[in-house]
């Protein structure tokens, strides 16, 4: 078995779906550090930490995968997007169940200044709504490119790959491209904030 590359992780997706703990042991090798950055920000001073999040993801993702979810996934990159999207939803749950916990809750910042998670829920008013518009803003503004933008904005609307291609006069496969361009750059951007 190779033990990097495509391929590798193709080849451990395929026996994870076995049920094959090593290869399940090698995926969280290779992503355990990704995750961990990728939830850091989000939850600065919770009483957990950022590998308590990315273990529990890891763990639904396998459960997942064995019981016949996720039956397109077969390379690096969709392992990546269903993998940070569990990881993501494990913080927010967490952060709810520890801010529900306590009398008003307590404020999780990421990067530095306001944060959405300092709105208590049932709260959202204009603050939200200006915060978020803010925050989207300055994601897209990240892209420095109207194309990708918009392809952003299209998928963000529950558009598919081939839709959004129909309505741009493009491939999917070049959707899917640009698509990954836009997770690289945030990614990147999300790793700067994390340091």
């Amino acid at each position: 078995m190779q033990s990097s590359g495509d391929s590798s992780v193709s080849q451990w997706i395929a026996l994870l779906r076995d049920g094959d703990q090593q290869a399940a042991a090698l995926l969280w090798k290779r992503l355990m550090h990704r995750l961990q950055i990728l939830v850091r920000p989000r939850i600065h001073g919770a009483a957990y930490d950022e590998e308590d999040v990315a273990l529990s993801a890891f763990a639904v993702f396998c459960r997942g995968l064995a019981e016949g979810r996720y039956p397109e996934l077969s390379d690096r990159d969709q392992l990546w997007n269903v993998l940070a999207t569990i990881t993501l939803s494990k913080a927010r749950d967490r952060f709810k169940a520890e801010t529900s916990k306590k009398r008003g809750g307590h404020s999780v910042v990421g990067s530095g200044g306001a944060d959405i998670n300092d709105i208590p829920d049932g709260e959202l008013g204009p603050e939200a709504d200006t915060l978020m518009a803010d925050q989207c803003r300055h994601l897209l503004d990240l892209l420095h490119s109207d194309r990708l933008e918009n392809v952003v904005l299209l998928k963000l609307d529950g558009y598919t790959n081939q839709e959004i291609a129909a309505r741009m006069g493009l491939t999917r496969w070049s959707i899917g491209r640009m698509l990954n361009c836009v997770r690289k750059i945030w990614e990147t951007q999300l790793e700067d904030g994390a340091t």
